[in-house]
């Protein structure tokens, strides 16, 4: 009993570790490895579960090496390694296990959509460096799962029950794949080649619709108000992002309670005439001009302030958009005495896109 209840400790230091980015203190003691078909022929949750936790703790090791200022080369190897490993659990369980609907709760439900966030989390980093030759594979895998996240979202996200634990926590994952999937768009609909080839941007678009009218449902129920902030945030970012470059600089500050503020700033486009920034409106809103999202969410919209420090401006000058994410979670520090580094996503006006923005999530 008393080695069940240190695996169980080991466990949840593993998950807590991923879900806030905190460091391990169980790293020393290994989860029990088991067979994940259990005798009845099922996939044992227990044993799926851990399997992927002790994968999940090589993420922390790829992120450590980009803090650290490594080479790619060492946090690619990192990459590759974690990612044959998952693929080598999905191939152990049985064909027809993996579903996206779901009538009824099932902890198979949220395996499998943790599951797809790993391979999100696993990618990310090389995938926002996709710069249409390098790190092709990330990408196009981070795409698929984060549309394959996308899907398992709005199936499982009404299945909870208002004030479960991990609400948020799921909500902030799906946010994650739903960024990424708006700056893949964003991408390709300013470049050619392998990204239009690569993104279908009508069915991601429509997707990403999907998944906010998810979260707006469960931002009405108990506990929503973070689901409300990711929606809303998200929506703001889609219509900077997605809109045609104007010549006055854009910008707004999206605030989540458990990442605390993103300004995003996208560079103004040298031309003669000026189109005015418009909120993008789900499709069940775009008759009601009245909508807007709230205001601590978004601000300061197509303003012309200067998001850059005089040091790197020259450096940013050929930068379309740039994020500027907290060090710390605010949940867990001092709000009022975090740093909040500049992290970039920039892009060329040619077809050659390269990402310099390291994602910090949890």
């Amino acid at each position: 009993m008393k080695a069940d209840v240190w695996t169980s400790i080991c466990a949840i230091d593993r998950v807590q570790s991923l879900m806030w980015s905190l460091p391990l203190a169980t790293s020393n003691y290994p989860l029990p490895k088991q067979a994940i078909i259990a005798a009845n022929g099922q996939v044992d949750a227990q044993a799926f579960q851990y399997t992927m936790i002790e994968l999940a703790t090589r993420l922390l090791e790829a992120d450590s090496l980009s803090q650290a200022g490594r080479p790619l080369a060492e946090i690619f190897q990192v990459v590759v390694e974690t990612d044959q490993a998952m693929r080598a659990l999905n191939n152990q369980v049985p064909k027809g296990w993996h579903r996206i609907e779901w009538s009824e709760f099932n902890v198979y439900a949220i395996l499998q959509y943790w599951q797809q966030y790993m391979n999100i989390r696993i990618h990310l980093q090389l995938a926002l460096r996709y710069d249409g030759q390098d790190f092709a594979f990330s990408f196009i895998t981070c795409l698929g799962a984060a549309q394959e996240l996308a899907k398992r979202y709005i199936s499982l996200r009404p299945l909870l029950a208002p004030g479960f634990f991990a609400n948020r926590v799921l909500d902030l994952q799906a946010f994650t794949g739903i960024v990424f999937l708006i700056l893949a768009v964003a991408r390709g609909s300013l470049s050619s080649g392998a990204f239009l080839q690569t993104v279908d941007a009508n069915s991601v678009l429509e997707l990403v619709d999907r998944a906010v009218e998810t979260m707006r449902y469960a931002a009405a129920r108990a506990a929503g108000e973070f689901a409300r902030q990711a929606a809303d945030s998200i929506c703001s970012l889609r219509s900077l992002l997605l809109q045609p470059q104007t010549s006055d600089s854009q910008k707004i500050t999206l605030h989540l309670a458990l990442v605390g503020n993103i300004h995003v700033s996208r560079k103004a486009k040298a031309s003669n005439g000026v189109q005015g920034l418009q909120p993008y409106l789900p499709p069940n809103q775009q008759q009601d001009m009245s909508w807007q999202p709230s205001n601590p969410i978004v601000g300061n919209v197509g303003g012309r302030g200067d998001m850059f420090a005089p040091s790197i401006d020259g450096l940013m000058d050929s930068l379309s958009y740039s994020m500027e994410l907290p060090e710390n979670y605010p949940f867990f520090a001092d709000q009022t005495s975090g740093t909040e580094p500049w992290l970039t996503w920039s892009g060329w006006d040619g077809s050659s896109w390269r990402n310099q923005l390291e994602w910090i999530t949890s």
